[in-house]
Formats: C-alpha cells, sequence, structure tokens
C-alpha cells in the first residue's frame, strides 16, 4: 500500500519487544519504508478521521475463545472509527469452527477470504465478500474437504 502512495500505520498490540524476532526484523523493514508503528493507545488517541481505511488482522481461523482484553479493545476502537474496514481472510471475532461470532468482533465493509468462504460468513449482512486466489491448487482443496 505505501508503495501506492497510501499513509499505512501498523498498529501494535503489545511492545515491540515481547514480538519473536522474525516479527521484529519485518517491522524496522517496513519501518524503514516510511510505515508509522503505533501502540493501540496512540491509534485510540488519533482523530477517527486519521484513516480512511483499517485493515483487519488481528485474529486469524484458529481462535477458538473469545478474544482477549487488549485485542477486545482494539476491536472496539477500530469499529468505532470513521475508516472503511477490511478483514483479511475472517473478520476477528470470529470462530470458523462453529461459525459463530463472539460478542466483541470486527464489522467489517469487505472481507478478502483465502481459498473460500469461511463459516460464519452467510450470518454477515452489509458486507462484501471476496475470495481471493493465493495458487493453493484446487486437488489439494478438494483433498482436505474430503477428509
Amino acid at each position: 500500500l505505501t508503495n501506492r502512495g497510501f499513509k499505512v500505520a501498523i498498529i501494535l498490540l503489545k511492545e515491540t519487544s515481547d514480538y519473536q524476532v522474525i516479527t521484529k526484523q519485518h517491522l524496522s523493514a517496513v519501518q524503514a519504508l516510511g510505515v508509522a508503528i503505533l501502540s493501540l493507545t496512540d491509534f485510540q488517541n488519533l482523530s477517527v478521521t486519521e484513516f480512511d481505511y483499517i485493515v483487519d488482522g488481528l485474529l486469524g481461523v484458529t481462535l477458538s475463545s473469545s478474544p482477549r482484553k487488549q485485542t477486545s479493545d482494539a476491536i472496539r476502537v477500530i469499529n468505532n472509527s470513521l475508516a472503511h474496514i477490511i478483514s483479511i481472510d475472517v473478520p476477528s471475532g470470529l470462530n470458523t469452527q462453529t461459525g459463530a461470532y463472539y460478542q466483541c468482533h470486527i464489522k467489517p465493509h469487505v472481507i478478502l477470504s483465502f481459498i473460500g468462504p469461511k463459516r460464519g460468513f452467510k450470518q454477515l449482512h452489509d458486507v462484501s465478500i471476496y475470495i481471493v486466489d493465493i495458487g493453493i491448487p484446487t486437488q489439494l482443496i478438494d483433498y482436505i474437504k474430503g477428509t
């Protein structure tokens, strides 16, 4: 997005020192490109009009319990912003095993889902869902579905 001229910021839910080495390296690399790295507190203190888009990648398909407090706080801040919310693969707060949404979950405008739709998508309203081809062979998908 930075390469396309968008102003980009990454919001961290914990201190940089708490991340694994590879994540710290990635954060350093994007910072060198001019991407702002913000804490959740920094993000909460910004004007809600500061961002046109927010890309949700807080939680993934392995979520099996309600989001923790810090993640729930981030979800509330995101949902209360005026930004257009785009979830990557699944909205944070969706249990893809059961299709249930936890009380605190992202309410996206758009979902860019990998491979195929997930359980729980049918419950969503007022959201555009796009299935993104990431190069997984259909034979592999069919094999996994058959197991």
